[in-house]
């Protein structure tokens, strides 16, 4: 079981617009991990990928690797924006409208606390045998 230590996170001297923009992102992810982890079907779930380098790269590659990650999302994101020009523009009083897009992100594990993480869920996963 996991529980929640602290119920905020706002960084310090953060803009509204910038506190706004976190929380969405955070919340669409998490909305669709948790669409995604109770539907059974799997066509009904929504799109959601993960895809790194198997060994990690070297720190001198993280530059160039971050470009090219860059670039070649930014043509996914350019080719998406073209595509979404297909859909009918809904009708405000005529159709019920969805907010929807994709969200991309680019992560940089900080492997410390990624140690750190992974000795919690362990721990986590022994008290729930312990159950």
């Amino acid at each position: 079981m996991i529980h929640v230590e602290k119920r905020t996170f706002i960084p310090e001297q953060m803009a509204p617009e910038l506190i706004e923009i976190f929380a969405r992102g955070v919340r669409r992810f998490v909305e669709t991990v948790d669409h995604n982890l109770g539907e059974q079907d799997a066509l009904k779930r929504r799109f959601e990928r993960w895809v790194f380098p198997d060994y990690g790269i070297r720190e001198e590659d993280w530059l160039p690797f971050s470009e090219m990650v860059r670039d070649r999302l930014q043509e996914v994101i350019d080719d998406l924006e073209t595509q979404f020009g297909l859909f009918r523009r809904p009708r405000a009083e005529v159709d019920n409208t969805l907010s929807v897009g994709v969200g991309l992100y680019l992560y940089k594990d900080d492997l410390v606390e990624d140690k750190k993480f992974q000795e919690m869920l362990a721990g986590l996963m022994e008290r729930e045998k312990e159950i």
